[in-house]
């Protein structure tokens, strides 16, 4: 058994810290009445960047269902949404940290998790530059925005493939040594 170090400790609550983080920013946007849930009932929307992709129209034609008080609300709700992008990006990282056990090959699953990371923080930032610009229109941006939401789920996509095939492995890995081992004592 792997004696656990300080570091290992260390990241371990970082990655609590952050999942509890994430939970408690999610509960924020999806149960607090004025955020998400408003969006919904007052606007008949949800968020956009739940969509695997969109283009620059139908950005528009979103952000056109929403009048002051419901763009304001979205400013508001990606202001959390910032905060839970961190969380789980520290907790992504600190799980692969976790999980790697020095084995540092499987550190490249953090790459991953940046770009995720990367790409949502880009996606929101370009929507809040694009809300506070209107009624003006950024066409560039607003064309950009749904290729950074297809990237941010792609690269989701991947560090949780790439994470649950890494466990499936060291898992596997692990029976197979503890029986070899008991093998061997017989």
């Amino acid at each position: 058994m792997k004696k656990i170090t300080k570091s290992d400790l260390i990241i371990l609550i970082v990655a609590i810290i952050a999942a509890i983080g994430a939970v408690v920013t999610v509960c924020l946007m999806n149960f607090l009445p004025d955020k998400i849930p408003m969006l919904d009932k007052d606007f008949g929307v949800n968020l956009l960047d739940s969509s695997f992709c969109y283009n620059s129209t139908e950005l528009y034609e979103y952000l056109g269902k929403l009048n002051n008080s419901g763009l304001n609300t979205l400013l508001q709700i990606h202001s959390i949404d910032y905060l839970f992008m961190i969380c789980v990006l520290v907790l992504e990282v600190g799980a692969v940290l976790l999980l790697s056990n020095r084995k540092f090959w499987l550190i490249f699953i953090n790459a991953f998790a940046f770009l995720e990371f990367l790409f949502d923080l880009s996606e929101n930032v370009m929507v809040d530059l694009i809300i506070k610009a209107l009624p003006d229109k950024k066409p560039l941006l607003s064309s950009i925005c749904g290729g950074m939401t297809c990237c941010k789920w792609i690269f989701t996509i991947l560090y949780l493939v790439s994470f649950f095939v890494a466990v499936g492995y060291l898992v596997f890995k692990n029976v197979k040594q503890k029986k070899a081992s008991e093998q061997s004592k017989e």
